[in-house]
């Protein structure tokens, strides 16, 4: 199912959601972070099972704020080199 509807509104969840655990992680929110990296996991399974590119977004970690449309995989694959539950497909 690779529509560019699709396509859209999951990366922009994916954004949202590592905006999110960013946040978390700031504040210390240990029980939120939980929550938004079991959701990065979610999304990511979504997209890797819809064939869903990640490999084109833009990258966020230079300070600028999350775009609504964009997270980059990397962020994703950081996530889960620092402990985060990784996806049975990956």
């Amino acid at each position: 199912m690779d529509t560019p509807k699709f396509d859209t509104e999951l990366r922009t969840e994916i954004a949202h959601a590592v905006a999110e655990l960013n946040r978390l992680r700031g504040s210390g929110d240990e029980d939120g972070e939980r929550s938004y990296e079991s959701r990065l996991a979610y999304l990511k399974r979504i997209a890797e099972s819809n064939g869903v590119d990640l490999s084109d977004l833009v990258d966020q970690r230079d300070g600028a704020a999350p775009q609504p449309d964009a997270a980059k995989p990397q962020d994703i694959q950081d996530w889960e080199s620092e402990g985060g539950a990784r996806s049975p497909i990956a």
